[in-house]
């Protein structure tokens, strides 16, 4: 148990100095603890960290685990539905 304490105690310190960044799960988990967003914990540059982008973690989390070409090819679709948009406002 002593040892498990103390794995964790390194853990979180190496997250808060930023030698490491949390796990997608790891984020989850202490987000919810904290009441804060997941995305922020894993360093991404969230202007609010209580805004609940639950269903924005999902999609990022899925971008982030697509190859380089799938993610490119969803930017190049985000970029036509913004054009397409802008088109109509």
């Amino acid at each position: 148990m002593g040892r498990r304490k103390s794995r964790n105690e390194s853990s979180i310190s190496q997250y808060i100095n930023g030698s490491h960044k949390p796990s997608e799960l790891t984020a989850k988990r202490l987000a919810k603890i904290l009441g804060v967003n997941p995305l922020w914990l894993m360093g991404y540059n969230i202007l609010d960290k209580s805004l609940d982008f639950s269903k924005d973690s999902e999609y990022i989390s899925k971008f982030l685990s697509l190859n380089s070409d799938h993610k490119y090819q969803v930017c190049g679709y985000i970029d036509r539905l913004l054009e397409e948009e802008s088109e109509n406002e």
